[in-house]
């Protein structure tokens, strides 16, 4: 029996964060939409964690942030956060199955 595969899309941000960059997992489970779109803070973070692959983000100082994890995802500034919940949703919605 086959497994699954884990599909990718990198994902390019503009304006202020121009060539900053994500890599999302793009057939995320179920459970992780469930938690990306439901309004709570920690289920927020539970769901963009587990389908954000790496990013070449950096902090207040130029410092490259660590992986994707609750403790970088609090490092970021709220307005990044709310427009990665945007990108990782279009990003899985409008990528079709292969």
């Amino acid at each position: 029996m086959k497994k699954v595969q884990v599909r990718t899309k990198e994902v390019v941000l503009d304006e202020d964060y121009e060539g900053w960059k994500f890599t999302v997992r793009t057939n995320a489970k179920f459970g992780a939409m469930g938690d990306i779109s439901s309004g709570d803070f920690d289920r927020i973070a539970a769901g963009l964690v587990s389908v954000l692959v790496d990013w070449n983000f950096i902090d207040e100082d130029g410092k490259k942030l660590g992986e994707p994890s609750f403790e970088t995802l609090g490092e970021l500034p709220f307005d990044l956060v709310k427009m990665l919940v945007g990108e990782v949703s279009d990003a899985i919605a409008t990528t079709s199955p292969n």
